[in-house]
């Protein structure tokens, strides 16, 4: 779905502080949405080791 230029992916549990999250099994893999991501001028990947 887009919102005025912003996208916001089907499947995904999106809360109000602009981040998501999505279940993988055992995991909950967690995101900024792209309003976030957009307003923070750039991001980072962190995956930890299980």
């Amino acid at each position: 779905m887009e919102i005025e230029g912003y996208e916001f992916p089907a499947g995904l549990y999106y809360e109000q502080n602009h981040f998501w999250a999505r279940v993988e099994g055992d995991l909950v893999v967690m995101g900024m949405n792209d309003y976030a991501q957009k307003m923070a001028g750039g991001h980072c990947l962190h995956s930890p080791s299980a």
